[in-house]
Order: C-alpha cells, then structure tokens, then sequence
C-alpha cells in the first residue's frame, strides 16, 4: 500500500506524522465512510461515539488480561465471525469491531490510553483518533496487519498482503538424504513433496462449468476495502475477495477445490546435486514451488535440504578429506608403502624410513571439487603403527639385538665364551650385511619401494 499525505497543514509534529502514515484512495472507489477534507482537517475532527463498544467487552478479556490471553481471544472470535465462514449480515460489522478492538488491546500506549481516558488518542478531552472505534475494515498498520494475515490465511485467504496478481507462490521446503560420495562426485536424485497447484476440475477457477464469478459484495468490484484511522482515511486489500474483486457464488464452487481453485497434490522432481555439497546446504530447483492462492503469477521455487551422510572410512572438514592409514611396525621403521583408499580409489602411498604414530601425510588435489569450479582440496592420511602382540624368539633376539639390548637367558655364560660368540657374531655381520638389514630378514618382512609421496 502507498503512503501519500492527506494535508500538508499539520499544526503540530504528532499531526505530522499521522499524516505522513495517510493513504489517498483512488478517485475511482466509493468509501464506505466520507473522506474528511484535507483543507479543514484537525486532530480533534474525529471524536469517540457513544454507541461504540468497550473493546474489552468485545473481546471478552478483563482489564488484567496478558497480551497472549487479548491475541487468544481475538482469534477465536474473529474466527468465528470472520465474513468468509459466517453468512450472517452482522457478522461483517461484528468482525470490523472486534479487528478495531484488537488494535487498541495489543498496543501498549494504546490500551495505556484508553484504560485511563476512555479512548486511543491519548490526549485528555479529546476523541479517539485511530485506536477507538470510528469505524472502518482491514488490517490495522501497526498491530494487525501480520495478525489478520496469519488469520486470513488460515481461511485460505493466501495471507493479506499486496495482492498482486503476478505475485509468485510460495517456495516449498524438503529435505533430502544422499551418500557421502553422491555429495563428493554430484548425482540426480528425484524428490517427492507435497506442494500446491491448480485444482484440474476448473483450471485454477474455483467454478464449475458454466457458472460465472459475481461481483465482491464487501468491496463492489474494487478489490479494495476502505477504513478511517486517526482521521485520516485508508485502503487496504478486500478481505473476501483477496484483490480481484469478484466472488465465487455459493452453488457455483468447483467440488474438489471447494471453490479455491488451488489443491494440494504430490509432486516429483529431480534435483540435479552438484560435485562439492556439504551437509546441511540447499539446492534450489526454480518454479516447482506453490502455485499462487490468486491470480496468474509463477509458482514459488523448490528447495532440497541436503542430509548427507557419513562414510566409515572417510571424514570430511570443507574441501579436505581425512583417513587412516594401518602401517606394519617394521614399515615404519624400514621405509616402504601401503594401499590408501581416497575418493577417487585406492593409491599406494609412500612411507618414508622413521615414520611416526600419528603422523600425517598429506595428498594433494586428492579433496573435494569447489563447486563450480575444478580446484580441489587435499587428503591427509593419519599414520597408525600396527604393533605385533605376539612375536617368535627368532624376531625377539632380532629385536634386541637391533637395539642393543642384552639377553636375560645368556648372562649366566662365561666370558671366554662371550668373547667367542662376539668373533662369531663379528663375522656374521660382515656376511650379512648391516644390523637393519638382519632385522629386516629375521622378521621375514620387506618394505615395499614406490608409491605416492606424501607431503
């Protein structure tokens, strides 16, 4: 809605600024209440009626209500008398009181104002100004606007805002679990939701066949609703025919629809996931959203929330992959390579002599892709060293012997023969080679050369 001021005579700020909050309405529309003249306009044109009602009474509250017990009440009895469901001609009139009570109620100055002086204006001697009851239909501009439009809506009215024929429809929200490797490399996946669309008995009509849309009653044809708030005189969107001004006659509503012209229907798309989607990301698929409540615009949009799921053998943190790697403990010490799974398949990773637990090597480009682009971030392989629980007395001696260690069972033996056994064992090393490469053949294990160097 466009905020035009009625007059430029503002006698004070206050005035001011009610006028800056203005609406003028087109030539075109007739008021349901005459519009004051802008040339003899002032604060106090406007008084209280004596035949306006308490708007506790018309809510049904006491004065020591909450705010949520004021809200409760409203909903219950705009409900019940809201045009749309209740028939009875009274029930208009009754539904305009109770949306003016609700102003004043949920304000706090307002009520303050009207608890203490009898009415909203909240200047002594003077009547009301917008919060009391002068009549007037439509959503207040500072309390009852997003209220009346989560009433409205739960009437399937669409929601009281703009009303713009071209508006879209609203988006549709689902959620959408895929692997660990789908999120990786990218993947289709097809999605079934719920989501609004236009009824195929009348095509989005809301008529049977042959019948005719009339014109609104509540607005005649305008699609508009006037009302007076603060002196000052306003428009807002027809409640019942949410802007087109027409209405759906009873007799002539389409059954399945019951006349809205819009059902709810499950629907399927596919959802094309690129390579690099992280957990929790969403993919929009354009128009498979809502159709419109009203009018001829395009559907809202799709969004698939990803739930990806884990791997057992990998782990992800942004683009970078994380693994570990299980390393035999003589590789560890002697050099060699081991197989490595990555996201592109298995590699033969290089495991220099004197690597230690928990050590890490990195892979580089070995990641995940950023979206849209080829770029990829890196693996780390996390080291494990694989410990024997249980070795032969073979590799024992092997054992201490690489590492200086004397034997318990040979201290008892007498010096003579130690210095024999040391002749002998001088003479082994010489035709065995060096003291790893004993190690190393005693254990009955080889390091394996080659392989991906790590980083």
């Amino acid at each position: 809605m466009k905020l035009m001021p009625v007059s430029l005579r503002a006698s004070n700020p206050l005035l001011a600024f009610r006028q800056r909050r203005s609406f003028h309405l087109p030539k075109s529309h007739s008021p349901a209440f005459a519009a004051p003249r802008a040339a003899s306009f002032h604060s106090s044109a406007i008084h209280l009626s004596k035949k306006q009602k308490n708007p506790y009474d018309l809510l049904g509250v006491d004065k020591t209500a909450s705010s949520n017990e004021i809200k409760k009440a409203y909903y219950a009895k705009a409900k019940q008398y809201h045009p749309d469901t209740n028939k009875d001609p009274s029930a208009k009139d009754k539904f305009q009181e109770l949306q003016q009570a609700y102003d004043i109620l949920s304000d706090e100055n307002k009520k303050a104002s009207f608890d203490q002086y009898g009415h909203a204006d909240g200047n002594p001697g003077f009547g009301g100004d917008g919060g009391g009851f002068q009549g007037g239909f439509g959503a207040g501009p500072q309390n009852g606007g997003h209220i009346f439009e989560e009433l409205f809506r739960n009437f399937g009215g669409g929601g009281a805002r703009g009303y713009d024929m071209n508006e879209p429809g609203r988006d549709v929200n689902v959620s959408l679990p895929i692997g660990f490797m789908d999120a990786v490399k990218g993947v289709e996946k097809a999605v079934n939701y719920q989501s609004v669309v236009n009824c195929d008995e009348c095509k989005g009509s809301g008529i049977k066949k042959g019948a005719k849309k009339s014109e609104c009653g509540t607005c005649g044809g305008t699609g508009t609703q006037t009302f007076i708030r603060g002196g000052f005189q306003m428009s807002t969107t027809c409640t019942t025919c949410g802007g087109s001004g027409v209405h759906v006659p009873r007799g002539a509503q389409c059954s399945p629809c019951d006349g809205k012209g819009r059902v709810i229907k499950v629907k399927s798309a596919t959802v094309v996931i690129p390579a690099g989607v992280d957990n929790l990301m969403k993919v929009r698929v354009a128009g498979k959203g809502d159709a419109p409540m009203s009018g001829e615009g395009p559907a809202g949009d799709l969004y698939v929330h990803l739930e990806v799921q884990p791997h057992p053998k990998f782990h992800r943190e942004g683009r970078d992959i994380f693994v570990t790697a299980s390393v035999p403990l003589h590789m560890a010490i002697l050099g060699g390579s081991v197989r490595v799974p990555t996201v592109d398949g298995d590699v033969d990773l290089k495991i220099p002599a004197g690597t230690q637990p928990e050590e890490k090597k990195r892979l580089a480009n070995r990641g995940v892709v950023k979206i849209g682009r080829s770029d990829r971030g890196d693996q780390y392989v996390t080291i494990k060293i694989a410990i024997p629980r249980e070795i032969n007395e073979r590799q024992r001696k092997a054992f201490m012997e690489a590492f200086g260690i004397s034997d318990p069972k040979e201290e008892a033996v007498s010096d003579s023969t130690d210095s024999t056994n040391e002749k002998t064992s001088s003479g082994t090393d010489t035709k065995s080679g060096n003291l790893f490469d004993r190690l190393k053949k005693n254990l009955g294990m080889k390091g394996k050369d080659g392989g991906e160097s790590a980083q």
